[in-house]
């Protein structure tokens, strides 16, 4: 089952629709116009990785002469939190960060 929503503006009709990447789970905005259906952006909850030792919360946005399948161009990380590996490792083991509960939006 898909789960979408649809917004009707003057550009065209919004669409808002889950990702279906479990790893990665987000939501996916794009645009339906009468020329075409595009991609806009990806708000994704990023898992834990070993290199970082973080999970983050991210903004992709595709530029807007961006073809289908084209990667993004943009990147913005608004929320990121040390994982219990990575605060272990740090020597200072700052509580504000790594004792911190994930955050709650």
């Amino acid at each position: 089952m898909t789960h979408k929503i649809e917004v009707e503006t003057v550009f065209g009709t919004l669409i808002a629709e889950l990702s279906e990447d479990p790893t990665y789970p987000g939501i996916y905005i794009s645009i339906i116009t009468p020329e075409e259906e595009r991609q806009i952006a990806l708000v994704e909850s990023t898992p834990n990785t070993p290199a970082k030792g973080t999970y983050s919360l991210r903004l992709l946005c595709w530029a807007p002469d961006a073809k289908p399948y084209d990667d993004y161009s943009t990147a913005l990380t608004f929320l990121e939190i040390l994982s219990a590996s990575a605060c272990e490792a740090e020597s200072s083991n700052t509580p504000g960060i790594c004792n911190a509960e994930p955050a709650k939006i």
